[in-house]
């Protein structure tokens, strides 16, 4: 049977000579795998273009619950990026962005909720300013926690000034020492915490809040809650774009 669906490109491998096969998270259908003939061909009937990381397509697709992989009966783009394809920053942020989908999503099941707030954040990181985007990684990833059923507690007070990333909440001493000890860094983690609560990337006109970050303190901010993912997460491995934020410094 035959479904439209919106769906983000989270990765392609190679198949064969001229075919990929591409994982999607589809609006419709969750986490899905689909074989796609031909489309590495030389010419104008080459579609491989459409299947690149971060891409936000409208598909035709055939499903069957009962195969691992699916069928595309037509393609195309449901949102063409302006900016997102033309800068490295931006870009890199949309690879990050799709790089975490990816560890945490690990089953099929639709969830529009988390699949809406994925697209139109891509869509709002083509759109807003650059500092803005630079931003985006920060709050997109404490947000996402909300999606996930375990999100983080924002129990900062002066007797529990240290977040552990095993319990997800402050605690009164810092048990984990890879974790930056510096108490104005745990009460950073936490004003930043309050502000992701008000993130809505479909909300009119600013909806990403100033966060007055420099690339030191994103970089730091972003190690924490990946270390909190490591925990809450069986098999999530280390960011690959992390360590490109870095380079970028």
């Amino acid at each position: 049977m035959i479904f439209s669906t919106r769906g983000i490109v989270l990765r392609t491998v190679k198949y064969g000579d001229t075919s990929i096969i591409a994982t999607v998270y589809t609006q419709l259908f969750g986490l899905q795998s689909y074989l796609i003939n031909g489309v590495r061909t030389v010419g104008k009937s080459s579609t491989a273009y459409l299947y690149q990381p971060a891409s936000i397509l409208s598909l035709q697709a055939y499903h069957n619950e009962l195969k691992n992989l699916q069928r595309i009966k037509e393609a195309s783009w449901s949102y063409v990026y302006s900016e997102v394809s033309n800068h490295v920053i931006r870009n890199t942020v949309a690879l990050f962005i799709v790089e975490l989908l990816q560890k945490v999503i690990r089953h099929e099941e639709q969830n529009e909720e988390l699949y809406n707030f994925a697209e139109k954040t891509l869509i709002l990181l083509d759109r807003c300013t650059l500092s803005e985007a630079a931003d985006i990684p920060v709050i997109f990833s404490l947000t996402l926690t909300e999606f996930l059923g375990f999100k983080l507690v924002n129990n900062h007070s002066a007797s529990h000034l240290y977040f552990n990333p095993e319990e997800g909440k402050f605690m009164e001493e810092l048990r984990d020492q890879t974790i930056p000890g510096d108490p104005d860094f745990h009460k950073l983690y936490s004003e930043l915490l309050s502000i992701s609560e008000f993130f809505n990337p479909e909300q009119e006109g600013n909806p990403i809040p100033s966060l007055n970050l420099n690339g030191y303190l994103r970089r730091r901010i972003l190690r924490m809650t990946e270390t909190y993912f490591k925990w809450h997460i069986p098999g999530f491995s280390e960011l690959k774009t992390l360590q490109v934020f870095e380079q970028m410094a």
